[in-house]
């Protein structure tokens, strides 16, 4: 009987796939075992005729140079530098994100603006509330009347909790060094009321951000990758995971294991199952779904922006992005598609609306914009995607520390992504963690579970 693999990865998206991609570089054998027809996750790029678009307003950001040179090793010149902005808008207006001062002192004036810095300033005094909810948090950045205004309202649509139930871990590193201390310090600065800090700048792929994932499923060897092939059961004995069992059939013995799968869906597997009060942090930990519907319009632009956000109650979306001010080889060169996203829960009426509805959502917000006309719509296409965001209330770190701590007894099961570790992480991030994550089974025998860290 042949042996097997020295890797067995659980998951397709871009975290299992950096970790099948670093182990063959270092000529390791493994398998890929991913329940979709696909690989990618929610980081695919879809087509609908002439149209290309990806699951997800996704942007890759050059903040670790190495795997921004592994990156640009696998995709060469398709691989583009992109400026394109991104905009809030709110009330009527459209809003600079991140802020610039002058934008945002044109915007709201410059009594909401000194409101806002007296506001910032009585925050301040109390700097102990800064860390116990994303409320708190987006407060100690720019002051309470600034922070609901543009950030609160958003974030609940988004994550479908008021943000005094949020952790503040959900800000992720995308209000670092971006607060009203800041904006306001630029505003009187000559050099920095352009505001130099506005991230518009990433790399995109020619043909879409899906073009990633492939060129790692690629690298890694399509050979080794086995679709269609959900995790039904998880078996162990003792402190190793010793087979997994696939579609309920197929046995499969392992040697290191490597899981993307969101946490508790793992924990869930195990076989025997895990102890009682493990389970019940599973039950205490929510997924996030994302219904996208693409528009596809005869017009051959919509607006200039990267994304737009919708942070007001009363606009039932959260976010649009044109995949054509990414690359223009997204659409025709007379048309576009704009993608819209609807974040909810399995049970909310929007998760199985058809296109039809969604689209009637999207028009009376677009149409007076001059953005969209019922007339210029040439198609529709929906994607469902579930468990597209944890949803990082305050207090979860218990319940996912908790899960974690129980699955470190299992000495050859490491965890990684988004979904698996519970946390708001970028594809750079994912791709430095199965780098390092390999790095370190390839040197013996390790103990290292949490690819990425703690936290």
């Amino acid at each position: 009987m042949s042996q097997p693999p020295v890797f067995t990865i659980i998951g397709g998206g871009p975290a299992g796939l950096a970790a099948a991609y670093f182990a063959r570089k270092r000529q390791i054998s493994f398998s890929l075992y991913e329940a979709a027809p696909h690989v990618g996750g929610n980081a695919r790029t879809l087509q609908w005729g002439p149209f290309r678009y990806d699951t997800g307003a996704h942007r890759f950001h050059d903040k670790d140079a190495q795997v921004t040179r592994e990156i640009k090793s696998l995709l060469g010149d398709d691989l583009q530098r992109v400026v394109a902005p991104s905009q809030i808008y709110h009330e009527g207006q459209l809003v600079d994100f991140p802020f610039r001062p002058l934008n945002l002192l044109q915007r709201i004036g410059a009594m909401a603006l000194l409101r806002g810095g007296v506001e910032l300033v009585l925050e301040r005094l109390n700097p102990a509330r800064a860390g116990k909810s994303f409320s708190h948090y987006a407060r100690q950045r720019y002051g309470r009347s600034i922070a609901e205004r543009f950030l609160f309202n958003y974030s609940s649509k988004l994550w479908g909790l008021p943000a005094e139930r949020l952790s503040p871990a959900i800000s992720g590193k995308r209000l670092q060094g971006l607060g009203l201390a800041t904006v306001l310090v630029q505003a009187l600065n000559r050099r920095g009321a352009g505001g130099g800090h506005l991230e518009g700048a990433f790399y995109y792929p020619r043909q879409g951000y899906g073009a990633i994932v492939e060129a790692l499923g690629q690298a890694g060897g399509w050979e080794n990758i086995h679709l269609k092939s959900p995790i039904t059961a998880i078996r162990h004995a003792g402190q190793e995971v010793r087979e997994l069992e696939i579609d309920g059939r197929q046995r499969v013995p392992v040697r290191e294991v490597i899981s993307s799968l969101p946490l508790p869906l793992l924990v869930g597997m195990l076989e025997p199952p895990a102890e009682g009060d493990v389970l019940a942090h599973t039950r205490k930990l929510r997924f996030r779904n994302m219904v996208l519907l693409a528009i596809f319009l005869d017009r051959p632009r919509m607006s200039p922006n990267a994304s737009v956000y919708f942070p007001d109650p009363g606009v039932p979306f959260t976010r649009l992005y044109e995949p054509k001010n990414r690359s223009p080889e997204m659409a025709p060169v007379e048309q576009t598609v704009v993608c819209v996203e609807f974040p909810c829960f399995p049970e909310d009426t929007v998760w199985s609306a058809h296109a039809g509805h969604l689209v009637e959502l999207v028009l009376p917000v677009l149409e007076p914009l001059g953005w969209m006309d019922k007339g210029q719509i040439l198609g529709l296409d929906v994607v469902r995607m579930a468990n597209a965001y944890p949803v990082l209330e305050v207090g979860h770190e218990r319940h996912v520390g908790a899960m974690l701590e129980y699955l470190e007894r299992f000495r050859n099961l490491h965890i990684m992504g988004r979904n698996g570790l519970f946390r708001y992480v970028h594809v750079h991030d994912l791709m430095r963690a199965g780098m390092d994550l390999v790095a370190s089974l390839a040197g013996g025998p390790s103990r290292v579970q949490r690819a990425g860290g703690r936290g």
